[in-house]
C-alpha cells in the first residue's frame, strides 16, 4: 500500500455450495492502512487504519479472538 508492505491472511475453516466459514488474520503491528476485503467482487469486511472492522454485505458473522 503505498510503498509500504502490508500483510494479510484469509483461509477458509469450512466451504460448500451453501455456506463459508472464512478466517481473517490482519497483524496490527504491521498493518496501518485502511483496507477492504472483497471476494468475488462481494464485501466481506473492510478495516480502518486504528483496526476498526466492519462487516461488509457479504461478510455474515464476526468472531474477535
Amino acid at each position: 500500500m503505498n510503498g509500504n508492505t502490508e500483510t494479510i491472511r484469509v483461509h477458509t475453516h469450512y466451504l460448500d455450495a451453501n455456506d463459508t466459514a472464512l478466517s481473517v488474520h490482519r497483524d496490527r503491528r504491521y498493518n496501518e492502512k485502511a483496507l477492504t476485503i472483497y471476494i468475488d467482487g462481494k464485501n466481506i469486511a473492510s478495516y480502518t487504519a486504528n483496526g476498526t472492522t466492519t462487516i461488509g454485505d457479504y461478510g455474515g458473522k464476526m468472531i474477535h479472538r
